[in-house]
């Protein structure tokens, strides 16, 4: 199962995935007191297994529940849950544009929140690289060349760093796309070759304040690549 996982404002840790019944089974705890949740989502619009992420939840509310999937008919859906003590857990759906070219259901995105919106990066069923806004459903495309990315394909980002993403592209290539000082993307900037193309990695910057950003996937061989960047390049 693809599992998601995201820190609540409350200290703990939640662990979700989507099952075969239209509900998102939710793990929400620390340590060794873990609370099993069902969230029952209606309209037939989930899809077992299909990619998932658990946002944020808002300081005052810290029992509700965030999350972001790609539905059955190809668009985002974010799926909020709010606990209500005198009645059932409220929950609701938002999707974007339906005008909006379908995403895969197999693919990776990425999504960095901003304070009034998602930002959600991804690879559309055309295989463009694109950029999303959840709240308005525009879009903004990164890159649109046919033969570069895979349709499907794993999209990541460091952190909440909307700057940066990075992903293995169609010819097997480990590359990431950078965002300028007047908002134009550059790339495919080259970090590594051998990978599987569309195959999933990871990113991240070191946690004691080295400006060191790591990147981990598995090549094309089953080996564990990790790279890092430092002053000098990869």
């Amino acid at each position: 199962r693809r599992l998601a996982g995201a820190l609540a404002a409350d200290g703990s840790i939640c662990v979700a995935w989507l099952t075969s019944a239209d509900q998102i089974q939710l793990f929400r705890g620390q340590g060794t007191e873990w609370k099993s949740e069902v969230i029952v989502v209606p309209g037939g619009n989930l899809v077992p297994d299909a990619p998932l992420v658990l946002l944020r939840t808002a300081a005052d509310q810290p029992q509700q529940v965030r999350a972001l999937t790609v539905a059955r008919d190809g668009r985002f859906m974010l799926v909020t849950a709010t606990p209500d003590t005198s009645h059932p857990t409220q929950v609701t759906t938002t999707f974007t544009n339906e005008n909006l070219p379908p995403f895969s259901l197999r693919a990776g995105f990425a999504c960095v929140e901003r304070e009034s919106t998602v930002l959600i990066y991804a690879v559309d069923e055309n295989g463009k690289l694109v950029e999303l806004d959840l709240a308005t459903s525009a879009m903004n495309v990164v890159e649109d060349r046919d033969d570069v990315v895979l349709a499907g394909g794993k999209v990541r980002t460091r952190e909440a760093n909307a700057d940066e993403l990075y992903l293995v592209d169609r010819r097997g290539n480990l590359v990431s796309y950078v965002r300028d000082p007047i908002r134009r993307w550059k790339g495919p900037l080259l970090i590594g070759m051998g990978f599987q193309a569309g195959s999933d990695l990871v990113v991240w910057r070191r946690p004691d304040g080295a400006q060191e950003d790591y990147v981990a996937a598995v090549n094309a061989r089953g080996e564990l690549r990790l790279m890092r960047h430092e002053a000098a390049g990869w």
